[in-house]
Formats: C-alpha cells, structure tokens, sequence
C-alpha cells in the first residue's frame, strides 16, 4: 500500500513537472490547474502502460489520447465553464467542442503520449525489482511491536554479496 503510493505519487508528480515545463516552452506560461491536469494524464498513461502492454505500443498512444482528450474535456468543463479561469479556448480551431477540445490537440497528445509511453515503461522497470522482490516491500519495514507498544522497524538489508553472485 505504501509502495503504491509513492509510486503514484512520483509518476504524478513527473507529470506536473513534464507538463509544466512543456506548456511553458510552448505558450510562455502556464496555470496551476494544468500542472495537476498534467500529473492526472501521467498517471492515466501509466495506468494504461501497466495493464495494456500485450496491446502494443501504438494501441497504448491511442488509448492515451482518447483518455487525454476526455481528461481535457472534463478539466475544461469545470475550470473554463465552470469557473470562468479561461484557462485555454480552442473556439478559433476547427471542429472544436464546446471550445475545449479539438481534434488537432487530441493529435498532439497521440503524439506526446509516444514518448510517455516510454518514460512509463522506463518508470515500470525502474521500480519493478521493489515490486518482485520480498527483501524490498515496504510494507514490511515496520510493524506494530505489542511487546514495545509501538511500532518497530523489522527490515534487515539483503546480503548484496549474495545476489550478484546468484
């Protein structure tokens, strides 16, 4: 459960920050609704990286982009009309949809989510070994002590020897 959380936590925040620096460098600024938008969409991504990789590549950036876009719509619906941010306004774009989404930026996000795939995967493999083995769970490293009446750190580090040699 800890471990879960600090993985999602950390995709979240490479989202934000990805996003940020990439809206900035695009338009000149940003907003902090994006910043979370963008953090939400990584976490999206990354969802999907986990439970579609048979799917392929290309299956996975599609995916990507109908759940960005609809990501978009809703973010759009509260922060633009809901309360009036003006946040962004594809009006002028063609084919728009209430001003929020469009088809040209739902084909940007298919393209943005190519190498968000692959940070996802590059995140994934990172974290993988905490995943599968046991000497690194962190739900063991401490546990309620009845004796102490408190908690009590119960992990002992792996013999590194050991491993590489196997």
């Amino acid at each position: 459960m800890v471990y879960k959380a600090m993985e999602c936590g950390t995709v979240f925040e490479c989202g934000m920050v990805i996003y940020c620096v990439l809206e900035i460098a695009y338009r000149g600024y940003t907003h902090w609704t994006m910043a979370l938008t963008g953090g939400m969409a990584m976490l999206i991504l990354y969802r999907i990286y986990q439970t579609a990789q048979p799917a392929g590549r290309l299956m996975r950036c599609l995916a990507g982009c109908v759940c960005i876009t609809g990501l978009e719509l809703v973010v759009g619906g509260v922060v633009n009309c809901g309360f009036q941010l003006h946040v962004w306004d594809y009006s002028s774009m063609q084919y728009h949809f209430l001003g929020q989404i469009c088809p040209a930026f739902s084909g940007l996000w298919f393209l943005l989510c190519i190498p968000g795939d692959f940070f996802c995967a590059w995140i994934y493999d990172r974290v993988s070994w905490m995943r599968n083995s046991p000497e690194y769970r962190l739900q063991s490293l401490w546990r309620w002590n009845p004796d102490a009446g408190c908690f009590a750190g119960s992990y002992t580090p792996p013999d590194w020897k050991r491993i590489r040699t196997q």
